[in-house]
């Protein structure tokens, strides 16, 4: 059985392996990259440019912490 509470923060259980994955807003990303606005992460992520990004019903985006560290260190940050 899979669990998904998407908020600021939120840990993931996946079946019995029970993934736990901790999720970023958009806002929480841009603050982790220099000089890129929130706008900007979004717009990279319905261009696909972040791994295992998710938009919600609502319209807002969840970042796996994990994705936004593998950008980073492809981009030497």
């Amino acid at each position: 059985m899979c669990s998904n509470t998407y908020r600021k923060g939120f840990s993931v259980d996946a079946d019995s392996n029970e993934r736990h994955e901790e999720w970023l807003t958009s806002g929480q990303v841009a603050e982790l990259l220099p000089q890129v606005t929130r706008r900007s992460i979004q717009t990279w992520a319905k261009k696909g440019m972040f791994p295992g990004a998710v938009q919600l019903p609502s319209g807002q985006w969840r970042f796996p912490k994990s994705g936004v560290e593998k950008l980073m260190d492809h981009l030497g940050m």
